[in-house]
């Protein structure tokens, strides 16, 4: 027997064979019983069917992150982590620390022009944003 279903169909046809008269009480409660039992066996015969589906996808995911991973992270990359540092110096960007749970916020410098409020994404509060001006700002006229 390869799965429960086949295991109940042949206990249900062992049940048969014994020729149960249904109208005793205890052969009714067999019957049910091996109703509900064949009927589990087909469930779990589908979600086994289905896990190995399953499975079968995530195997073909981690196969593709996998090339994924080498393609991003190959180590013959030419640059290294110093100009992507620079890169990332040159943009206008902000450094800010949330009052209400401390987490430093990098903000790009384009957000603070306008009017919409900056939010932490850590705990989802309002940042106060003091910015001292250096006097090489166009919004204060220094």
């Amino acid at each position: 027997m390869n799965t429960l279903k086949e295991g109940s169909c042949y206990v249900k046809g062992l049940a048969e064979g014994l020729d149960l008269d249904l109208s005793k009480k205890e052969n009714k409660l067999t019957a049910k019983l091996l109703e509900i039992i064949d009927e589990m066996a087909e469930r779990i015969d589908d979600l086994e069917a289905y896990i190995d589906e399953l499975d079968s996808k995530v195997d073909e995911i981690d196969q593709d992150l996998g090339d994924l991973e080498e393609y991003c992270y190959d180590d013959d990359c030419d640059c290294d982590d110093d100009d992507l540092e620079d890169d990332y110096e040159d943009d206008d960007v902000y450094e800010f620390t949330c009052d209400s749970c401390g987490e430093e916020v990098y903000v790009d410098g384009s957000l603070l022009d306008g009017d919409a409020p900056i939010i932490c994404p850590n705990c989802g509060k309002e940042i106060t944003i003091d910015i001292e001006c250096d006097g090489n700002c166009s919004s204060c006229g220094e």
